[in-house]
């Protein structure tokens, strides 16, 4: 099948998809209708600091400034070029680019179900992770702020479909969009930019009897995905370098790692300090490195002999830090939704934290395991490496933060979801079969 005939027939054909799309952006509206009461669109523009770095560039491209500068460093164009665009075609409507965010979002909770329909097989599973994509808490709240990640998830799950179907039938045109949609996921969110890798090290894995046709092909195609996503991203990193003398993708990231994994493992190991203790000391002696003022360079190569120190004197303390942030990350509840509905902000925040007093936040993670290992004992080997791929990188990413809630493992959903899918179907089977034996 050709790739727009593919996706013709989910836009043309599949009512599923439609309906889980309309389920999930009536939900999103709502949600908007009822945030919006105490968090009106001039709240959500100097939300996070995050979104204040997206909206300054957004709206400094026509008239760039050395701020702007910085701004771009530490997030990357993707999301702000994103923003840009829709304020320009909408004469800078702020309720128009967070409506088509929100379409996109919903849109997302559609094509979590096509791939989960698509690589199992089975539409009730693909109907799970929708459903569960759509009434998601998380993905609720991100819809409806100006931040990155639904628009991040969204080209995620397309580069995931186009996988898809590069693992079935590759060929040269699918491989370059495919690439292209990669590059733009890491300007959008740079914790993407090993994804190419993961993509090949997934084909790698897979046994030839599970294909249909010869790996060797498919591994020269998703090479080649991999090479114009180095060269685009590349790209990007060289001119970082020749801006700020420091060869990143985007600033957050180095410099997220060493304030916050960093301090929380020198917190942890030293009596007395707290990790906003150790963050001033890293800023105060920044200061003192640099008198005549911290560029990007300086700050980066301060972080990064903050960790080098940690990974050669204490290496156990950094991964024991390190292994307590991806599990506060894996476990984390919504954070959104009481920080727009501030004025019940404790009300809000005991009911969204009910599931982790009740330990229902360790399901998703239980049927996880259980949808992957009934996949690889029966047979469906492909599969449950690619979920599995997937739902690793972004949990194990997420270790070098905290504080973020179930925002940072966001994009893991797209995995999770289709696994707790497989492990509900399975059940419903089983004691369905118990029953009907016993009858």
């Amino acid at each position: 099948m050709s790739l727009k005939r593919f996706f013709s027939n989910i836009i043309f054909r599949d009512k599923t998809f439609w309906i889980i799309t309309g389920v999930a952006l009536s939900l999103r509206l709502i949600y908007w209708l009822i945030i919006s009461t105490q968090s009106p669109i001039e709240s959500l523009l100097s939300g996070p600091p995050d979104t204040v770095l997206y909206i300054n560039i957004a709206n400094g491209f026509s008239n760039f400034t050395i701020a702007n500068e910085h701004y771009l460093y530490m997030t990357g164009f993707g999301y702000s070029a994103f923003l840009a665009a829709l304020l320009l075609v909408s004469f800078k409507s702020y309720y128009f680019a967070l409506t088509i965010q929100i379409i996109i979002s919903a849109l997302t909770a559609g094509l979590i179900y096509k791939i989960g329909e698509t690589l199992t097989g089975n539409r009730t599973v693909g109907i799970v992770a929708g459903l569960i994509n759509a009434t998601s808490l998380t993905a609720l709240g991100l819809s409806v702020m100006f931040l990155s990640e639904s628009l991040f998830v969204f080209i995620l799950c397309i580069c995931i479909l186009l996988f898809l179907k590069q693992i079935e039938n590759p060929n040269l045109k699918r491989a370059l969009i495919l690439g292209a949609l990669l590059a733009l996921a890491t300007f959008t969110r740079s914790v993407a930019q090993f994804l190419p890798l993961l993509f090949l090290i997934i084909t790698l894995l897979i046994p030839q009897s599970s294909l249909k046709i010869a790996k060797r092909k498919i591994i020269i195609f998703t090479s080649v995905s991999v090479a114009l996503t180095a060269l685009l991203v590349g790209s990007w990193i060289i001119r970082n370098y020749k801006v700020h003398g420091t060869a990143v993708v985007a600033g957050t990231g180095l410099a997220a790692a060493g304030v916050y994994l960093g301090a929380k493992t020198i917190a942890d190991k030293t009596p007395g300090l707290d990790f906003y203790a150790v963050r001033k000391n890293f800023e105060k002696e920044l200061e003192e490195q640099n008198p005549d003022g911290i560029t990007n360079k300086a700050e980066n190569q301060y972080y990064l002999k903050v960790l080098k120190d940690l990974i050669a004197n204490h290496p156990r303390k950094l991964f024991k830090a390190y292994t307590e942030l991806v599990i506060e990350n894996t476990l984390a509840a919504d954070g959104m939704t009481e920080y727009l509905l501030r004025k019940n902000y404790d009300e809000i925040r005991e009911l969204v934290r009910q599931p982790e007093k009740l330990y229902i936040n360790y399901i998703p993670v239980i049927a996880t395991i259980a949808g992957l290992i009934i996949l690889f004992v029966s047979g469906r080997k492909p599969e449950s490496i690619i979920l599995a791929g997937i739902y690793a990188y972004f949990i194990l990413t997420s270790g070098f933060t905290f504080w973020q809630g179930s925002r940072v493992c966001y994009p893991a959903q797209i995995s999770w979801s289709i696994l707790f899918g497989v492990t509900a179907v399975h059940c419903k089977e089983w004691i369905t079969t118990r029953i009907s034996r016993k009858s």
